[in-house]
């Protein structure tokens, strides 16, 4: 199935939805992936701090890199 082809049955399911509540998600999920292509934009701040936060602790040697668990278990 094509790009096109997709498109053109999502357009004509779409046409005969008629709960909006599904229509809301359809809008909302197309939205998001519009406002941005870089996912960081799209964490919440929690989740930017989260990840921050392991950065620091890999970078201040209290985490190890994944490249290195995996090789200690030769994976």
């Amino acid at each position: 199935m094509t790009a096109t082809d997709i498109k053109t049955d999502i357009h004509k399911k779409i046409d005969v939805l008629q709960d909006i509540s599904v229509l809301n998600e359809i809008y909302a999920l197309l939205d998001r992936q519009n406002l941005s292509k870089d996912f960081w934009d799209n964490l919440s701040a929690e989740q930017k701090a989260d990840i921050e936060a392991g950065l620091q602790d890999l970078e201040a040697g209290r985490k190890k890199p994944y490249k290195e668990v995996l090789a200690k278990y030769g994976l």
